[in-house]
């Protein structure tokens, strides 16, 4: 006991001995990693809520409300793949230039756009109906794309030129995203959309979600300012598990309120809980993630008077020699295969025993079992290694699900709850060594090719994209087999949702063993990234003392006065 006492005086002493300065060989003070935490939990919180409205079949506003069917998001997602492929590379070159990509770059941005809203406006003079079976509105759909892609690159190019000397690369989304998301969210819920006729309601929606997701995006920010808030790779992963501790807290609230109140507006699957319910809780939250923004740094390891200067192609090489973000990007293929699948829970809760409340409370339950996860993390990941955690996280998902069958088939509620809750303990530790091996993976990168490349690495979704768009296909077509489209009142059937639930389940399953494999070639251990951190500060000096240098003799070389 008196070890005990003595190891919580000692804490509340360092608490507020580094409030305002952080430790040696750290980067954070106490100050600022609280006042972060609160910003992440607001951010949380609205992301909780935001995940009910996304441009997907299987999203109650966009699927039950306005009757948006599984085929035709499919398709819209095919039609927009060639836009990817010529927008994407343009807007990473904006993004790790700070909005100022070279010269060259620029005058092809502006001929592209000028070429592509020009096609954009002639296609919106075209009559919707025309070639309506591939998927409905496809003239206005094909505009859409047109006109949004040259709009999202320039809106990107305005924000970081106007916000980034300040806020850096990734708080300005913090800064200019919350008011314009709450207004489009208003305008796609009170818009008459559902009396629209089929040809048009399809493009309207997407036009609507396509301006949405200019700026939904600053609730998203999280991981991207622990990536770049500390070099050291120990004091990300703690504030990944301790602040989260802190972040954790109203999202589990919103998990047990919204669908209390979702009760008295019609339950999930009514208009009224999107027009109240919803945007009153992103209202309530959004403010506060401008915590994040003004009240935390970006800290990466560059020469003082460093300019960003990234050749689109020269960046796509290098990030190609990572083989790290290889490993990343064939553990996310895998986990697209079960992307689509239909929650278990959901099934259960809200169509089979028919008491959407309890989706709350079995929320809430599973969010508590964060915490142990989130104080043992840390610990874990120093005696084991990341790579072992995240092995083990993906072997133990199997065994969860494989018992989770076995408990719902017997109808053992109790059982199903504790099997959750343990498999969920330990894939948050799993999760948590998961992340914080991205960080590490830009640093190594930084320190391969001497530059920051964090979004030129979106080459790999370039590469995998065609890859994911068919595996995302397989969900929608084995439900459409089994008779599960765009009617989501059939799920009320017993037969057809058992034949759903067994789908679902062994498509996860499937999906959890192919995730774990390409860790096995993971070898960034925490003492070759310490080497990396170490290099690239030496690196950065030697810049700097040579610009020094050169600036001192400019001055005794320029004339007298």
């Amino acid at each position: 006991m008196g070890k005990l006492k003595t190891g919580a005086a000692k804490l509340y002493h360092d608490f507020f001995k580094y409030w305002n300065q952080p430790k040696e060989g750290q980067y954070l003070s106490n100050k600022e990693f609280v006042i972060f935490s609160f910003g992440w939990t607001a951010s949380d919180s609205v992301s909780a809520v935001t995940s009910y409205v996304t441009f997907a079949a299987s999203c109650f506003l966009v699927g039950s409300i306005y009757g948006i069917s599984f085929q035709s998001i499919f398709m819209i997602g095919v039609i927009g793949l060639p836009f990817g492929y010529i927008w994407g590379p343009l807007g990473m070159s904006v993004t790790d230039n700070l909005g100022r990509p070279p010269k060259q770059t620029m005058r092809l941005i502006n001929y592209l756009s000028g070429f592509s809203i020009t096609i954009a406006v002639c296609l919106f003079l075209v009559d919707e109906h025309l070639f309506e079976a591939i998927v409905p509105g496809f003239p206005r759909i094909l505009a859409v794309m047109f006109l949004m892609n040259p709009v999202g690159l320039y809106f990107g190019m305005f924000k970081l030129r106007w916000l980034s000397p300040r806020f850096g690369k990734y708080r300005p989304a913090i800064v200019i995203g919350v008011v314009p998301t709450i207004v489009v969210l208003l305008l796609l819920v009170y818009l008459p959309i559902g009396s629209i006729d089929s040809a048009n309601r399809l493009w309207v929606i997407y036009l609507l979600f396509a301006v949405y997701g200019l700026f939904s995006n600053f609730s998203d920010q999280v991981s991207n300012l622990i990536n770049v808030i500390s070099p050291n790779s120990q004091e990300r992963l703690n504030l990944l598990s301790y602040g989260e501790m802190i972040a954790g807290i109203l999202p589990g609230v919103v998990g047990i309120l919204l669908p209390i109140f979702a009760m008295y507006t019609g339950g999930m699957t009514d208009i009224r809980t999107f027009r109240i319910v919803i945007p009153a809780f992103v209202i309530f939250f959004a403010p506060f993630t401008l915590l994040m923004a003004f009240k935390s740094k970006e800290r990466v390891i560059l020469e003082k008077n460093h300019k960003p200067n990234v050749n689109l192609l020269e960046g796509f090489r290098e990030v190609l020699k990572n083989k790290y973000f290889w490993i990343m990007n064939f553990f996310q293929l895998a986990q697209t295969l079960a992307g689509g699948v239909i929650i278990i829970a959901n099934l259960m809760f809200i169509y089979a025993l028919r008491m959407d409340w309890v989706l709350g409370v079995y929320g809430t339950i599973l969010t508590s079992a964060a915490i142990p996860g989130q104080v043992l993390a840390p610990t874990l990941v120093r005696k084991f290694g990341k790579r072992a955690i995240v092995l083990a996280g993906g072997f133990t998902t199997v065994l969860q699900l494989i018992i989770s069958y076995y408990a719902i088939s017997s109808g053992n509620l109790i059982l199903f709850f504790i099997v959750s809750y343990i498999g969920y303990i330990i894939n948050s530790i799993s999760v948590k060594a998961r992340r914080s091996m991205g960080p590490d993976i830009w640093d190594y990168q930084q320190w391969l090719s001497g530059k920051r490349l964090e979004v030129s690495s979106g080459v790999f979704n370039l590469i995998f994209t065609p890859f994911n768009v068919m595996i995302a296909m397989v969900v929608p077509t084995v439900y459409g087999i089994l008779g599960f489209t765009s009617d989501w009142d059939v799920l009320y059937n017993d037969a057809i949702r058992n034949k759903i639930f067994l789908a679902s389940l062994g498509i996860m399953i499937l999906s959890a063993l192919l995730s774990v494999l390409p860790f096995l070639f993971y070898d960034l251990t925490a003492d070759k990234h310490k080497k990396i951190i170490e290099d690239l500060k030496q690196r950065a000096q030697e810049k700097d003392d040579a610009a020094e240098q050169e600036s001192l003799l400019t001055e005794q070389a320029a004339p007298a006065d």
